[in-house]
């Protein structure tokens, strides 16, 4: 009897022994495996431009492993593409929590950003729009945020050329979608407070129909014009085709056009719109992380580019040193922050979900952007 208490009692020790190497070795795995970021993003359809977001992020996910990755571990990046179709946006976030269940979401364009939204905060994970200026993407939710411009931010340069140039009748040129809906209503209202006339034409991404959108306001002494960044370079140019002979504005997003659309430079001469920081070259850390990218890429460095490129180094900034979880990512991102980035030194308020980087007035002259301020 004594021989088998004995064994009995060996083989309870080297089970909990077993047990606990088992553990160990799970902890051990789960430590060293990589740190999914997934990110539905528009390859394809009218905002395919987005794909420079996939370079960027790729480029800075490189930079920070290479420096031993976030707490030991490395980032890996899950693309899918939305198609710029909120509904193939929404298919593709189901698909991907289900395979990958990833610890946090990045995405592009108001509509697709909306359209996951109501899914994020469902599922309890931090989902991040870029490139996504409606003021609808995240008021009322907890998991979701914006790495960003905001409407109110995108109107004070072109109030500033406005101002300047003493325009007192604007037509706006918007696309009909969320993103430009929000915009057309804070530059009208901005407009009219300064006593002047705002005449909106809406027109879709689809077919736009340039020619007879621009007759219903080509008598006004100037043209803002809101749109994808390609679309928005088609609008300009069937402005310039249709002759208009005011002057035309246009939303930050035209100010990578130069570089998405450099076929159409002498189009793009004078016109005036709200630029980042990013294009001037006198700014050291986004030139030098522009000479990585365009080295790597072989392609140009635009804001949308270093949207993702910035938001990934702000991500590992925020989760070093901490607990790498779903909740500990919104409870980071809730958080008062300051960031110096290649949009310029970011701060950020306690419980804001909107981060935004700040724009200049500024002009296409000889092809490149020069800040008027």
């Amino acid at each position: 009897m004594p021989l088998e208490i004995k064994a009995d009692k060996g083989c309870r020790a080297v089970r909990s022994l077993l047990v606990v190497v088992f553990l160990l070795l799970c902890a051990c795995t789960r430590d060293s495996e990589p740190i999914k970021i997934g990110a539905i993003i528009p390859l394809t359809g009218a905002a395919s431009q987005h794909v420079v977001f996939v370079d960027a992020m790729t480029l800075a996910m490189d930079e920070i492993n290479a420096t031993g990755g976030v707490n030991g571990r490395k980032l890996k990046l899950i693309v899918t593409d939305s198609q710029s179709n909120p509904e193939e946006g929404r298919q593709a976030f189901v698909r991907m929590e289900k395979a990958h269940h990833p610890l946090v979401y990045l995405t592009t364009t108001s509509v697709v950003s909306l359209a996951l939204a109501p899914l994020a905060e469902e599922t309890r994970v931090v989902l991040v729009g870029m490139a996504a200026s409606s003021p609808r993407v995240t008021p009322g939710r907890q998991w979701v945020f914006k790495y960003y411009i905001t409407p109110e931010d995108e109107v004070v340069p072109i109030v500033s050329h406005l101002k300047w140039l003493k325009i007192r009748t604007l037509g706006i040129l918007y696309q009909d979608d969320a993103f430009g809906r929000s915009l057309n209503t804070v530059v009208t209202q901005r407009v009219e407070s300064l006593g002047a006339r705002a005449v909106s034409v809406p027109f879709a991404a689809s077919d736009p129909r340039f020619a007879e959108k621009i007759a219903r306001i080509n008598d006004m002494e100037a043209i803002y014009v809101v749109g994808f960044v390609r679309v928005a370079g088609k609008a300009i140019l069937a402005l310039r085709e249709q002759q208009y002979p005011g002057t035309i504005l246009a939303y930050s997003g035209a100010s990578s056009l130069p570089q998405a659309m450099p076929e159409m430079l002498p189009q793009l001469e004078g016109i005036y719109l709200a630029a980042p920081i990013i294009y001037n070259p006198n700014y050291v850390f986004a030139r030098k992380a522009k000479e990585r990218y365009e080295r790597r890429f072989n392609q140009n460095f635009t804001h949308q580019a270093a949207n993702g490129y910035d938001f990934i180094h702000i991500l590992a900034g925020l989760m070093e040193g901490e607990d790498v979880s779903r909740e500990r990512v919104r409870e980071r991102l809730n958080s008062e922050f300051s960031y110096p980035g290649v949009f310029g030194y970011i701060e950020k308020d306690a419980g804001q979900h909107d981060i935004a980087f700040p724009l200049y007035p500024a002009r296409i002259v000889n092809g490149t952007i020069h800040y008027l301020q």
